[in-house]
């Protein structure tokens, strides 16, 4: 008992007193169990604990009853019972906090899982903001790939169509430069052709005259005669 006051555990010294009490009694030393009873509840009184102070004053009505002083004994019982009362309603008030405690507990969970479910729509929102920019992004960079080839195409399609434009002109100039070559030859021929006609003529009557004359003397006439037709017509010829 006194280790139980030094460490401060008043409830065993309770219980250390009324097992002392027992004895007492079961060798019907009333005063003495009576004794270690009161002063069990008396710390059971100071400590406030409602079971304590009704296990002690029910067995202090059962030695009072014993001894005879029913007036104690009725006090002990009413006190006793008035402990059980409150166990009672403590238990009733336990049982409704426990019952606040599980219904907040619950309410809590239903909050939470509330919580984590707009949570999750929230990070599901997000993840499909995050996509449709991403998709813009993608979009936004095809798109300025696809401007910049146009352009290029642009640009090429307009430096292949100068350059086409220059080769045209080009072609142009030389197919006027080969027919003002093709008049100029034509010409050219025409007036070979016209110088030619009196000189080939010429020789072609030389030639008729001695393949028609037969005579010996006509015929050295004929030749000398064509040898002159033949140097004038070969003196016009070089001098073309």
């Amino acid at each position: 008992m006194a280790l139980a006051r030094k460490t401060g555990l008043r409830e065993h010294e309770i219980a250390t007193l009324r097992n002392l009490s027992r004895i007492e009694r079961k060798q019907s030393r009333l005063p003495a169990a009576r004794k270690y009873l009161s002063l069990a509840l008396e710390i059971a009184q100071k400590l406030g604990s409602t079971k304590e102070i009704a296990e002690s004053a029910s067995e202090l009505t059962e030695v009072y009853v014993k001894m005879g002083d029913f007036r104690q004994a009725l006090q002990s019982h009413r006190l006793a019972e008035t402990m059980r009362d409150s166990l009672i309603n403590e238990d009733k008030l336990k049982q409704i906090a426990r019952l606040e405690f599980k219904q907040a507990v619950d309410a809590k969970e239903r909050e939470n899982d509330l919580l984590k479910k707009n949570m999750a729509l929230q990070q599901a929102e997000l993840d499909r903001d995050s996509l449709i920019r991403t998709g813009l992004f993608v979009g936004l960079g095809l798109l300025t790939v696809l401007t910049v080839v146009l352009v290029l195409a642009f640009v090429m399609k307009r430096r292949t169509n100068a350059q086409l434009d220059e080769m045209n002109r080009v072609i142009f100039k030389q197919n006027t430069q080969l027919r003002a070559l093709n008049d100029k030859k034509n010409e050219f021929l025409g007036v070979v052709a016209h110088d030619l006609r009196n000189p080939i003529g010429a020789i072609a009557n030389a030639i008729e005259i001695v393949s028609v004359d037969v005579d010996p003397i006509s015929s050295a006439e004929n030749r000398a005669l064509l040898a002159d037709t033949l140097a004038s017509a070969w003196s016009t010829v070089s001098w073309m």
